[in-house]
């Protein structure tokens, strides 16, 4: 059986109708809204384009446009517009109006000064400046007339868009009266059932059972621009422009694509750049496809044009030729600088070759958007965590300080997350931005490191969903970083508690090191699902949970060994003294600052007991010598005082 439309349906226009998918769904709850809203608060894509299915062709258009085509599909005769910058526009008329006989209609229910000043062009403003300074300034006062006339007037049929109201804010409404005088008119306006002033605000909706509103429209950027008495409430329509979402990417895709590759090409280029833009709008997407033109790479890397319109002009190291000759070597580069961490290692270098050749993400569909991998570092204090995410920077950018860094242990408290993602509307330091997406958006390709990921707050960890799956975090102020072209690296001493006695065990015998490994797994994944109860966190980790083995025997001696012959080589640098140490004194060294107690801490440990055991005492002899005098220590011991010594010969 075949479903009739009602006679209401049939009235509403083909293209506003709920079957076509193609419009936008703003402008289908505009055209609903227009019987019962005077205030409409149009906010989101408000200077995007939207497509428009008119004719059988989607039609891309402004939002000022699209307005005016629901407008005059509900037979009204002219849409006014009004700016901070261009004044009261007639921005456009029905056949049978033109301007003149609009403002001459305006001019009838108001002072015709007032509507002859409102209507000057920023040019004749200008030219009345060289007589009155004041006069090249927009006002809003007396617009709040025009609103209500706009309201009031049955023929000619009116509505008045008010825009760029987002950048009206604080001091720049107190200078203008007449701006909340305009608002609060509104409000009347919405507060009115039938009448204002004795006068009809509901017209009869020609062609159509029913009635009309002729409403005050304002665009603003988001809702909070605006006071909330005049966003909410009865006759107030809020209507979002969300940003375009796959079905809407794809149409416009096809659309932009068409003409610029083989027709059997269109689809599978359409398909591959509406995945690749993700989160964009459709003026991003015009954009995009004018960037791979100019290059003739519509077919072949549109993928690359949206990367270069996202993130502009930059050298991409994840493409570069040196990467790929430094990954050929980079076992040996990584474990130059982590000691004893082989299977670390190779994790690292599989995360970095996959990540060299883009296939991050590649069991899914579409192209991935989330980073360009994630490491998640796990195990004792001081076994080279931190130090390997410095050997992955020097290895991608030739450079350790290239690593972007933050220390977690910084952000456990409930307001810790605006330092990260800037503050919101309202709060101090509102359009600063944020520590993270600052530093992403100044630097795209990056190595970012959480440091010790396990004392960071709840919402903080909350971040990183969004991070880890759609590759992207918006700050306070609405802009959007993009992380899909970063490396993640946390680390975390999650686990090291729980192994306990395991952390002295012979992790080289038979079965040892997978007790050790799952013991330290089930720690951070008990911490992820247990402690925060947040396991989809866990999932988005997947396999990427590198554990990192306690510092011991060789591995822990080797260490020690490196930073003796360090601190040796950087007293001849910076003072001048040559220091060689006998065997006998060197391996009295390493036994030394390689106890227990030591090795408890890693190679912070080692670290600081080189430094009380040789840099201390070797300090105050050389202090004592001055400079360019060549020395050998040929045994370490302790002074009567407790403190370290140095047997010292001069050479």
């Amino acid at each position: 059986m075949t479903t009739q439309p009602s006679p209401a349906s049939s009235a509403v226009p083909a293209w506003l109708r709920p079957e076509e998918k193609a419009t936008p769904m703003w402008l289908r709850t505009l055209y609903a809204s227009l019987p019962v809203a005077a205030v409409c608060v149009v906010h989101g894509g408000i200077h995007d384009l939207h497509p428009i299915p008119l004719g059988g062709q989607l039609r891309p258009d402004t939002t000022m446009n699209a307005i005016w085509q629901v407008l005059s599909e509900c037979g009204f005769h002219a849409l006014l517009t009004f700016d901070p910058l261009n004044g009261l526009t007639i921005f456009r008329t029905a056949s049978g109006w033109d301007p003149a006989g609009i403002q001459h209609a305006l001019s009838a229910q108001t002072r015709s000064t007032l509507v002859k000043n409102l209507l000057q062009t920023p040019t004749e403003r200008a030219l009345r400046a060289a007589d009155d300074p004041g006069a090249a300034q927009v006002s809003f006062m007396g617009m709040d007339a025009i609103a209500e006339t706009v309201a009031q007037t049955a023929e000619p049929a009116m509505a008045l868009v008010i825009d760029y109201n987002s950048q009206m804010r604080g001091d720049n409404r107190e200078d203008d009266p007449g701006f909340r005088q305009l608002m609060l008119a509104s409000l009347m306006l919405a507060n009115s059932h039938s009448l204002v002033k004795d006068k009809l605000v509901r017209f009869a909706w020609p062609g159509r059972d029913g009635q009309l509103r002729h409403p005050v429209i304002w665009l603003v950027d988001r809702p909070d621009d605006l006071p909330g008495w005049l966003t909410q409430g009865d006759g107030i329509r809020q209507i979002p422009i969300a940003t375009p979402d796959v079905d809407s990417r794809l149409r416009v895709a096809r659309l932009l694509v068409s003409g610029q590759v083989p027709a059997g090409d269109v689809g599978s280029v359409a398909q591959r750049f509406a995945d690749a833009t993700e989160g964009f709008s459709t003026r991003g997407m015009f954009e995009a496809v004018q960037l791979a033109r100019g290059t003739n790479s519509v077919a072949g890397d549109i993928e690359g044009a949206v990367r270069t319109y996202r993130e502009g002009l930059s050298e991409n190291p994840w493409q570069s030729t040196r990467l790929r000759e430094q990954l050929a070597d980079g076992r040996t580069v990584l474990q130059r600088r982590v000691k004893g961490q082989d299977e670390a290692v190779e994790r690292v270098l599989d995360i970095l070759k996959r990540s060299t050749l883009g296939l991050t993400g590649a069991h899914q569909r579409q192209q991935a958007t989330a980073p360009r991998g994630v490491l998640y570092f796990a195990g004792p204090t001081g076994v080279g965590k931190t130090e390997m995410a410095k050997a992955i920077a020097e290895l991608v950018f030739a450079d350790e300080r290239a690593l972007v860094r933050f220390d977690m242990s910084e952000f456990q408290d409930d307001h810790a997350k605006i330092r990260l993602i800037g503050a919101p509307p309202s709060y101090v330091g509102y359009g600063a931005g944020g520590e993270l997406t600052n530093a992403i958006q100044q630097r795209p390709h990056s190595i970012v490191l959480f440091d010790e990921m396990d004392k960071a707050g709840r919402d903080v960890n909350d971040l990183f969903l969004q991070i880890l799956s759609d590759g992207r975090l918006t700050d306070g102020a609405g802009r959007t970083a993009l992380f899909s072209e970063s490396l993640i690296v946390f680390t975390s001493n999650q686990g090291a508690t729980t192994a306990g006695d395991l952390l002295n065990l012979d992790l080289d015998a038979p079965g040892q090191a997978e007790l050790y490994e799952d013991t330290i797994k089930g720690s951070v994944e008990n911490h992820f699902r247990e402690t925060l109860g947040r396991p989809e966190l866990l999932g988005r980790l997947g396999d990427n949970i590198v554990v990192f083995r306690p510092m011991r025997g060789q591995t822990a001696t080797g260490l020690a060994d490196t930073l003796i012959d360090t601190i040796v080589s950087n007293v001849r640098i910076r003072v001048g003294n040559d220091v060689i140490l006998t065997a006998g004194a060197r391996s009295a060294l390493l036994e030394a600052v390689t106890t227990a107690d030591d090795l408890a801490r890693g190679g912070r440990g080692i670290t600081t007991a080189l430094e009380n055991r040789l840099t201390n005492p070797l300090g105050r002899a050389l202090f004592s010598l001055g400079p360019d005098v060549a020395v050998t220590v040929t045994a370490i011991g302790v002074g009567s005082d407790g403190r370290p010594t140095l047997d010292i010969e001069r050479r």
